[in-house]
């Protein structure tokens, strides 16, 4: 439900936009970000299911 909730209002920011899964799967961090974060480990030892939207922060004018 927070993964869902986190990629709507996400996509729905002007500021953020998704980054495609193609361009996703061939970042050589994403493995890394699965199973080396904190959060990586422990839903690992919970035996739970990981979820990955992955954004990037466009310019903003008044970033100037």
């Amino acid at each position: 439900d927070l993964h869902a909730w986190m990629v709507k209002h996400l996509e729905e920011h002007p500021l953020f936009e998704r980054i495609s899964d193609e361009e996703v799967e061939k970042d050589p961090v994403v493995p890394l970000v699965r199973t080396e974060t904190e959060e990586g480990k422990k839903v690992e030892r919970n035996n739970g299911q990981k979820f990955l939207a992955c954004f990037r922060r466009l310019a903003n004018s008044s970033d100037d």
